[in-house]
Parts: structure tokens; sequence; C-alpha cells
């Protein structure tokens, strides 16, 4: 059935008299109708690609779901609230809520213990909210379920690096730079771990491919080559002294 002839059906005899008006009627309710499902539909579409295109963090993750889970109505339905459910947390920690993305990624882990992308997001909003040692805990769950995502070795790193365990978080990166080695952010953080160490020439080439990676347009040419500068003074000296010499932060 049409949608001008559902239209028809519903309206009253008692509206009009004449055949020809109740058509016009119908033909613009339902021509109003297909509008605003329209414009519905590609307001849908495009929120669910700012969504998608946000993380980073999440960018590895919805398609997974439906490419695993039962081909039936039920499952399909379950994942469509997962993924609905997701892409809110998502969203919070993007706003800088990083308490209601915790709190939200926590019930999603809860209902789905061994979903890999949930535990790294859930790790990555108790970063943002100074929870460490339990972000650990989720990270290095999520490498249980999948160890072949860098983002989740990145994630775990950052988290060995910000309790001071060089060694861990150095492995870290370098793991994610052997899964995937056009990825950039192990590289910036290779050069910070070697600047605590005071290898100040491993922190330049660390530096130096960062940049090459992210192009001419980064944000951080100007601060990186700065940084740079002071290194290459620091390694000169150490060269020069037989010795270290304290990088001033």
């Amino acid at each position: 059935m049409s949608e001008i002839q559902r239209r028809l059906d519903r309206l009253p005899q008692k509206d009009t008299e004449d055949g020809q008006a109740r058509v016009a009627v119908a033909t613009r309710a339902a021509g109003s109708s297909l509008r605003l499902s329209s414009l519905f539909s590609k307001r849908v579409i495009l929120a669910s690609a700012i969504v998608t295109s946000i993380l980073v963090v999440g960018a590895l993750t919805l398609k997974r779901w439906r490419a695993t889970a039962p081909a039936t109505p039920v499952a399909e339905s379950s994942t469509s609230r997962l993924q609905a459910s997701h892409m809110a947390a998502l969203m919070a920690y993007r706003q800088n809520n990083a308490i209601g993305a915790r709190e939200q990624l926590a019930r999603l882990v809860e209902e789905n213990p061994k979903n890999a992308v949930l535990h790294a997001n859930l790790g990555v909003a108790l970063v943002a909210s100074g929870t460490l040692s339990e972000a650990l805990e989720h990270l290095e769950t999520a490498l249980s379920l999948d160890a072949e995502q860098p983002k989740f070795w990145n994630n775990i790193g950052y988290v060995h690096m910000q309790l001071f365990n060089w060694d861990e978080a150095e492995k870290a990166f370098l793991r994610a730079l052997e899964i995937d080695s056009a990825y950039a952010h192990p590289l910036f953080h290779l050069a910070q771990v070697s600047e605590r160490r005071k290898k100040w020439a491993d922190a330049i080439d660390y530096y130096k491919r960062f940049l090459e990676l992210e192009g001419p347009q980064s944000p951080q040419q100007k601060t990186l080559a700065e940084r740079m500068r002071i290194l290459g003074s620091y390694a000169r000296f150490a060269e020069t002294s037989g010795g270290d010499h304290a990088l001033a932060q």
C-alpha cells in the first residue's frame, strides 16, 4: 500500500466530500512525511559519521561486533544497542566528560566482558580520570583478548610511562611499531622515554621519525624543532664531557 493510500484511509469522510480534495490532502501529507523521513535519515547518517570518526580509540571497533555476532535478529538488535551505548560513551569522552564515559563503559564491560575494545576504551577513560592502576588492568585485559591492535599497546605503554615503568613502556611502544610502523604516537612517546633516560640522540631520532609521519603541517613542528635543538646541545655536551647532562623540564 502506498503512503498516499494510507493517508487517504486515515482521513474521515466528513473532512471532505470531494474525492479530489481528499487525494490532495493525503498527497500533501505523504510528501511532508517523506521529506521529514529523508531529513531525519540524513541527520542520523551525519551524526553517525561524526561519532564513528572520533576515536580513535574506537575506530577499530564496531564492525567487528557485526562480523562475529550470530546472524539472527536478536543478536543484531543486541549489537545495535551495544553500538549506540558505546557511541554515547565515546561522545562523552570527546566532550571531556571522562567520568561519564568511564561509568558508561564500565557498565558495557560488565555486560560484555570478552569485548577487547570496550576494555581498551574503559582503560583510556580511567587514565583521563586519573585511575592508572585500574586503567592498566583493563588495558591488559584488552591485550589478552586481542594482542594485535597497536593502539592497545600504545595506550598501555602510556600508562606505564605515567607510572615511571620505563622498561615496560618502551617494550609496549616498540611492540606497537612492530604491528604498525606508520603509527606515529609510539614514536613520540619513545622520544619522551629516551629523554627520561638521558638518551638524547635516541630522543632526537624518535622525534624526527614522528614528524616525518605527521607531515610538514603538524602543529608540533615548531615546538619539536626547538626541543631537538636543545637535546642536540645536551648530546654534544655528553659526548665531550663523557657524562650526562640533565634536561630541565
